[in-house]
């Protein structure tokens, strides 16, 4: 079984972040449609999987690395505040995390400092705030 599953992949393209993308989402629509009870959610997860497994089993492989480089710069502000936000959750005992108020930028600081200067490495303002 182990080496007919191996010669059948063979040529084929496979997984990638943007099955891994389609995954996910058909599992929220599968999910969402068992919460509103609407059937449109339902379908919407079936669409998804499907077009999963169309990616995975394609020979086209160069139509299929074009696709998944679109989706990763499409998403790529998304992924990049969701490991911002990750790593803040995991810094959160031993930093403080601000914005600038004039460039917006983010500022890490130890926490337990009490009243601080922070300045902005970004536009080289000053302010104050409690770590």
């Amino acid at each position: 079984m182990k080496d007919w599953l191996r010669r059948f992949m063979m040529g084929r393209y496979g997984s990638d972040q943007m099955n891994k993308g389609l995954l996910i989402g058909a599992l929220a629509f599968l999910v969402l449609s068992w919460i509103v009870d609407w059937n449109l959610l339902w379908w919407l997860a079936l669409v998804c999987l499907g077009w999963s497994y169309f990616r995975m089993l394609s020979r086209n492989i160069g139509k299929r690395q074009q696709e998944n480089r679109i989706y990763l710069q499409k998403t790529a502000a998304l992924r990049k505040e969701l490991q911002f936000q990750q790593r803040k959750w995991q810094e959160r005992k031993v930093y403080a995390y601000f914005k600038c108020p004039h460039c917006k930028a983010h500022l890490r600081v130890p926490k337990g400092k009490g009243r601080v200067m922070v300045r902005c490495n970004k536009c080289g303002r000053e302010f104050e705030k409690v770590s």
